[in-house]
Order: C-alpha cells, then structure tokens, then sequence
C-alpha cells in the first residue's frame, strides 16, 4: 500500500474514535456490511406476500340476535325493573285522575247523595259500614201505625178508583181470604155429603136419596 492509503485508513480510523457511541455502532456496521460477502437472489427478491381474503357478504341476510346472550344479565334486570316502576307510576297516576273526577262528580250532587258516595268509598276501601240511626221502640211503633194507616188509606182509594197494580191486587186477596178464614172459624162442614146435603140423608158410610 502507498503511503497516501495509509494516511487515509489513519485518519478515518481516529475520526470513527472520537464519534459518540450511537454513530460509531452505526458506522461499524456499515463497514462490515461493506466488506461482507454479497447475499444470494433471494435477499435481493424477497417473497411475494400472501394474498387478503375479503368476504362479501348480502346486506339483506341478518344474522339473528339472541337478546339474552348479546345483553348481561344485570341489563336485563334493570330494564324489568324499569318497567315495573313505570308500569306502578301509571296506575298510581290513573287512579289520582279518576280520585279528581270522583270529587270534581261529587260536588254537583245533593247532601245525601254526597254523603252516600262517600260511604261507599270507605266501604270499598275496607272501612265500616254505616249504621242505621237507632229509634226508641215507642217512637218505632207510632211510626210503624202511621205508614200501615197510609198503605190501607191508599189501598182503599186504589180499589174505589180501580187504579190497582199487581202487587195490591195479590194483597187484597190475601186480607180477603184471611178474613172468610176468620169467620169461619167454629163451623164444620161435612165434605163428604156432598154440594148439597138437603137432598138425602148420609148414615153409617152410606148415602140415602129420598124418590
């Protein structure tokens, strides 16, 4: 070699020692790679890549959902609960709207129908049933005479008039076979004689007719 080579090699040798460590990795191996051996064909041509396989598939065929597999359980939970909640809210709701037509109904009714309504509300809700007023017994019957003095006096218009209906007629049949059984009473007939017991005579089982 000339002297002029090896002043080069020198000066390159002493410039890649004073590199930093990165650069001189880096050019080390450039060097080595420069004076290795030339790799086959096939470093130079590498291999072909495999092809991509795409799968086309029909937008109108959908594969079917399983709810219970795609949602977890605990979704699944909380929407019956939520449904459960709104379903309570609504017949709370419905039955506040049908209180309000209730009150809003009760207010064009007189005293007693009011009164009466209200009862029936607390009876259905599980309260008492009302009571009757309690009436001393004197009082009871002087009230009892009144309304039988009003049904006979009514009674006895209703057949001077011959405005009677069913129910009175069937009374008066009634009163009227009470009293012929009233009068009755003390006379025995002898039904074996006869319609007519005048016309013969009826003596130990057997009946006698006069020619």
């Amino acid at each position: 070699m000339d002297k002029k080579q090896r002043k080069l090699q020198r000066r390159s040798a002493h410039t890649i020692a004073s590199l930093p460590s990165s650069l001189h990795d880096n050019v080390v191996d450039q060097s080595h790679r420069a004076d290795a051996p030339m790799a086959p064909k096939e470093a130079k041509f590498p291999r072909k890549k495999e092809p991509v396989v795409v799968k086309f598939q029909d937008p109108r065929i959908k594969k079917p959902k399983v709810a219970s597999m795609d949602k977890p359980v605990s979704k699944i939970l909380v929407t019956r609960r939520d449904q459960l909640k709104m379903q309570q809210e609504a017949k709370a709701e419905l039955k506040e709207m049908s209180k309000d037509v209730l009150k809003f109904g009760i207010s064009g009714f007189d005293y007693k129908q009011r009164k009466k309504v209200e009862q029936e509300t607390v009876e259905r809700l599980g309260g008492q049933k009302h009571k009757d007023n309690k009436m001393p017994y004197p009082l009871y019957m002087k009230v009892q005479k009144i309304r039988k003095d009003r049904e006979r006096t009514k009674r006895q218009l209703d057949l001077a008039t011959g405005n009677m209906d069913a129910k009175a007629k069937k009374r008066s049949d009634k009163d009227k076979k009470k009293s012929n059984s009233h009068h009755s009473i003390g006379h025995w007939v002898d039904r074996s004689k006869g319609s007519n017991p005048s016309v013969g005579k009826y003596k130990n089982g057997i009946y006698f007719v006069k020619s």
